[in-house]
């Protein structure tokens, strides 16, 4: 989980491949090279009204399980392509 502002850097190689969550509520999750988060991914946004995230793909493309955000307060997706895979678990 990262709450709060500021920025979260995932960069490393990532070689786990079963099903996991990351939560993210406010400031930005900024993900590495393709391979970063494993596809079978959960990725949960918990934004309020007055907080935002943004997932900031460094220019790749990241394709995962599942995308949750709030419909009052959804997350902001730049410098990349987000595919959700349900097939990826």
């Amino acid at each position: 989980s990262k709450i709060g502002p500021g920025t979260l850097r995932l960069t490393g190689a990532n070689n786990f491949t079963g099903t996991s969550k990351l939560r993210h509520f406010g400031g930005t999750l900024e993900v590495g090279p393709t391979g970063s988060l494993p596809s079978g991914l959960n990725l949960i946004f918990l934004n309020t009204g007055a907080t935002t995230s943004t997932l900031d793909l460094g220019g790749d493309t990241l394709a995962i399980s599942n995308f949750t955000e709030p419909v009052a307060s959804p997350a902001v997706v730049t410098n990349g392509s987000l595919s959700i895979n349900t097939d990826a678990q």
